[in-house]
């Protein structure tokens, strides 16, 4: 075989004997390690926020301050809450060193009475732990509903309209001001501790049979009531 085949003949087990080598000679490069984030850079004051006590559905705000403890500026990249019922704002700029900014944290209850609230809201800071603060409230029993959830009959003709009581639990007198929809019959009109919302179930099948009424009252305490209708 003339010298020339004999080179290429041997060019391909000489590449593949090259990247062998290769393989067995290069060391492997290792990713450097993750940056792991121990320090703590700022400091919420206070660590807990007593809003006190709180109407249904009416939103409180409060303001806190965050505290720069090092001699760098440091940022605040984002707030979350565990709830959202509960927001805060975020400084704008860096906070600078060893200074401080004011936030402000909101908290909107629900329309839930008599219950007591606890929310967490977390600052996310540029290269530093997270830090958090625990928002308090409660909500006082201000009327007490009968029922939120009641059953629509099956045969609406002739039936029996049903019934929401609301009676103060500070026998403070109010009024039902709204119904929405309009499907009550014999609407109270005169301040009382007790009203009786009734549903008229022919009204309730012509507005399309909603699933949820809202009653409103005049009471500073307890605006409004929702009541969830059943379908059969």
């Amino acid at each position: 075989m003339p010298p020339r085949v004999l080179r290429i003949a041997f060019l391909p087990a000489l590449t593949i004997v090259a990247l062998l080598a290769l393989q067995w000679f290069v060391v492997p490069v290792k990713p450097p390690p993750p940056v792991v984030i121990t320090e703590t850079l700022v400091q919420v004051e206070p660590a807990v926020v007593d809003l006190g006590e709180c109407m249904p559905e009416v939103a409180v705000t409060r303001s806190v301050t965050i505290r720069n403890l090092t001699d760098k500026p440091v940022r605040i990249l984002r707030a979350v809450a565990d709830c959202g019922c509960t927001t805060s704002t975020v400084p704008v700029q860096p906070i600078a060193p060893r200074a401080s900014a004011a936030v402000e944290i909101a908290m909107r209850p629900g329309a839930d009475q008599g219950v007591e609230l606890k929310k967490r809201v977390t600052f996310d800071v540029e290269g530093g732990l997270p830090v958090s603060c625990t928002v308090t409230a409660r909500v006082d029993r201000y009327i007490d509903c009968s029922t939120t959830t009641i059953d629509a009959p099956a045969e609406i003709a002739g039936a029996q309209p049903g019934e929401v009581v609301l009676t103060s639990a500070r026998n403070t007198p109010f009024t039902v001001t709204d119904v929405e929809p309009s499907i009550e019959v014999d609407a109270p009109t005169s301040p009382a501790t007790r009203q009786v919302v009734r549903i008229d179930w022919k009204a309730w099948q012509d507005a399309d049979r909603p699933f949820r009424v809202t009653i409103t009252t005049d009471h500073p305490g307890s605006p409004k009531f929702g009541v969830t209708i059943r379908r059969p």
